[in-house]
């Protein structure tokens, strides 16, 4: 399971990928433009083989 917080300042825009399980850091990316109004979401992403679903916690 992996947790997808997004940070969010103006218009730039920083994606964190941590495992859910221990919070390891996988990816971080930062972007210079959005227009994502949210300040932050978090989506699980659910995977079993090749194929992977992103969902919103609720969702899980």
């Amino acid at each position: 399971m992996l947790a997808l917080p997004g940070s969010f300042s103006d218009n730039d825009l920083m994606v964190v990928m941590q495992d859910g399980n221990t919070n390891t850091l996988m990816v971080q990316q930062e972007m210079n433009y959005t227009d994502f109004t949210l300040a932050e979401i978090t989506l699980l992403m659910i995977g079993q083989g090749e194929h992977m679903m992103a969902m919103l916690p609720a969702e899980y």
